[in-house]
């Protein structure tokens, strides 16, 4: 089987665009007709490891040859979310909330098929000429179309309930920001409940009573955050009325 690398490079040699690279610490130079773009295979190479999906390799490549320009609001608008992700990136201006000492919450952009996620700034909101809340209550309603008609999967452990969230999404782990993620938990698990996102594309979620299933789950999270391309936390989140506060850690 080929590497993640090979394949990279053997698509851009395919489509005779030019690089350089990989240099001492993994970046390539890539350059397109109109731009030159810097692309690191670190991420792509672990989700490559993990799903041995080649497609997922020349998709990337698609994505990163893109260069993104923001669209206008009429088409922004249906494209905004909040995304769930690491505490210590540099936010730089994007628009961002803290969430627990690991987590913060991001307004973002992303394209219609979910391949780029790009962080909203003030000054794109002021070029679409939109208030701040207009453009958040925007993404909260995106966030609830993703749940939209959607029930828990859920697998009994023993006495446990261990749920999952059955859509096919970069946003799955976000959607602890849906504004009906309570209503779907309700349904099925119950409120409060204990939810772990190791990775941007993984949720577990269980009854706040079912605590003592989280002494199972410990390997399957540490996995899924060591191998994933996008890896987000390892902490134990309680969801409730109270809002999102980590309660735990397993070890990275």
């Amino acid at each position: 089987m080929l590497s993640a690398r090979e394949i990279f490079e053997h698509e851009l040699d395919k489509r005779k665009i030019k690089y350089k690279g990989p240099d001492s610490i993994g970046f390539y130079k890539v350059n397109t007709e109109n731009f030159e773009v810097t692309i690191n295979l670190e991420n792509i190479t672990k989700n490559y490891a993990r799903d041995k999906d080649p497609e997922a390799v020349i998709h990337f490549i698609d994505q990163s040859l893109t260069r993104f320009r923001t669209p206008p609001w009429n088409t922004a608008k249906k494209l905004i979310f909040f995304s769930v992700e690491p505490s210590d990136y540099n936010f730089n201006r994007s628009i961002h909330y803290a969430v627990t000492d690991s987590l913060s919450k991001v307004l973002v952009i992303t394209d219609p098929d979910e391949g780029k996620i790009t962080w909203v700034t003030p000054e794109m909101i002021k070029e679409w000429n939109v208030s701040q809340s207009e453009a958040e209550m925007n993404a909260a309603e995106n966030m609830g179309g993703l749940l939209k008609g959607i029930r828990l999967e859920v697998e009994q452990i023993d006495d446990f309930k261990l749920a999952m969230i059955p859509i096919n999404s970069v946003f799955k782990a976000s959607t602890i920001f849906s504004p009906n993620f309570k209503k779907l938990a309700l349904t099925d698990v119950g409120w409060p409940v204990l939810v772990v996102i190791p990775c941007r594309d993984f949720i577990y979620i269980i009854p706040e009573k079912d605590e003592a299933l989280l002494d199972k789950l410990g390997g399957v999270v540490q996995r899924e955050y060591r191998t994933s391309g996008y890896p987000i936390t390892t902490e134990v989140l309680k969801i409730s009325d109270d809002g999102i506060k980590a309660i735990g850690k397993y070890p990275e």
